[in-house]
């Protein structure tokens, strides 16, 4: 189950119960994990600096229901981890450079013929142009997308799409704005803040991320370790909440599993915490991951 709040301003704290998780413990105590599989070390935060909130210090809350910390100041934060991710791909698209460190990347923009939960067709033919339909497919599969609220059919968009690979694998990131105006068409449905969509599954930001993105440790969840050879720096272990900024000053803290709203500009945005931990292993880039989508009014 996921909490949805709404608000806009300073960074507010809410708390949350459920998205894919580790059992908690029976006794009650805040929720943990053991799994290994997917930790990592070094690699950039998602669009920005580590950061340590010690204000988020606190005492344990009793009742394992949410795996909640009470925080100073009556706020709270789940102790709970997820391990989503989110399936960012252009098909046609192939590496530049094969194993590890091959990327593939590139820009699209037109008009959207079809758009379904989790994927979309886009049209770079020109309505003045002779030419027959230039069709680009795109597909975002992730927890609580969906494509057909956050870009209807007609709209104009301009895509950014990069894909990097790993020794463990691509991470991919996607960022999809509005366009007023496109090849002969105008926007019947433009969004209001200019984004449309952005996704970040390991990659970072891209350019067109119009906000940055700060790591936030819960000091007071407990110390995710992972066993094997450390890769060597890294930030400190354990669960992180990802705080979201734009630069009208508006910002949202989250934890994971957690979906909220903000503000950007004219318009509003949804906002959900795939995943945010540091467990000491080898492939951080895997850690970390979000997605920012337009919020129709």
């Amino acid at each position: 189950m996921i909490r949805v709040v709404t608000f806009v301003g300073a960074a507010v704290l809410v708390a949350a119960c459920g998205g894919a998780v580790k059992p908690e413990a029976s006794s009650g105590a805040i929720g943990t994990s053991d799994a290994g599989a997917t930790g990592g070390v070094g690699g950039g935060a998602s669009g920005g600096a580590t950061a340590e909130d010690g204000a988020l210090g606190g005492t344990t809350a009793v009742g394992g229901a949410g795996g909640t910390v009470t925080a100073e100041g009556g706020s709270g934060h789940s102790c709970v981890q997820t391990f989503d991710r989110a399936m960012i791909d252009i098909p046609g698209y192939e590496f530049a450079i094969v194993g590890s460190g091959g990327t593939r990347e590139t820009t699209v923009q037109g008009r959207v013929t079809e758009s379904t939960l989790s994927g979309m067709a886009i049209d770079s033919c020109p309505a003045f142009a002779d030419c027959a339909p230039n069709i680009t497919n795109v597909s975002v599969v992730a927890p609580g997308v969906d494509l057909s609220r956050a870009i209807p059919a007609g709209s104009l968009v301009s895509v950014h799409y990069k894909q990097v690979n790993h020794t463990h694998g691509p991470v991919t990131d996607i960022a999809i704005t509005s366009l007023d105006a496109w090849g002969g068409y105008t926007n019947p449905t433009p969004a209001k803040s200019g984004l449309y969509l952005a996704v970040d599954d390991g990659g970072g930001s891209l350019p067109e991320f119009p906000f940055q993105v700060a790591r936030i440790l819960l000091r007071d969840c407990p110390e995710y370790r992972v066993t094997g050879v450390s890769c060597g720096g890294g930030e400190t272990l354990g669960l992180y909440a990802l705080r979201f900024d734009e630069p009208s000053g508006n910002s949202v803290q989250l934890w994971m599993g957690v979906r909220s709203t903000y503000t950007l500009g004219a318009g509003t945005l949804s906002v959900q915490v795939l995943r945010s931990y540091y467990s000491g292993g080898c492939g951080a880039e895997y850690n970390w991951g979000y997605w920012v989508a337009n919020a129709w009014e």
